[in-house]
């Protein structure tokens, strides 16, 4: 499946957006029934020549329980979901692209992150 990404990459200019296009590479949405199978979706940019620069990027979801102090010295039992992101880049144009997006794409990763929670705690109801 492909599809293309449309990316704010300059914080200053919101209206101007970089197209990317991607080819989905790996896709696990059946779940094992036991919490422990996270489910996630792969990618790769496509249009760019391979031996220049190869991209690809992971995310994945997965319910996780934790511990948590209840305020007044007591442990609790807290279920939620855990998102998780990676994104890996090689070829020649690797270091470029790091050397010049590395911070913004770092950004970029953690306002989708904060989106993605911010959607899911309203039920997934986000217009946008």
């Amino acid at each position: 499946m492909n599809f293309t990404m449309h990316v704010r990459m300059d914080a200053s200019k919101p209206d101007s957006l970089t197209e990317t296009k991607l080819v989905v590479t790996g896709c696990n949405d059946t779940g094992d029934g036991t919490n422990t199978s996270p489910l996630g979706i792969t990618w790769n940019t496509a249009g760019m020549p391979r031996f220049a620069l190869r991209t690809e990027r992971t995310n994945e979801f997965s319910a996780e329980t934790w511990e948590e102090d209840d305020g007044v010295g007591k442990k609790r039992s807290v279920q939620g979901c855990r998102y998780r992101t990676v994104e890996t880049m090689n070829g020649p144009l690797a270091y470029v692209v790091k050397n010049m997006y590395g911070t913004r794409l770092q950004e970029v990763f953690e306002i989708w992150a904060e989106d993605f929670a911010a959607a899911a705690e309203e039920g997934g109801k986000r217009a946008d």
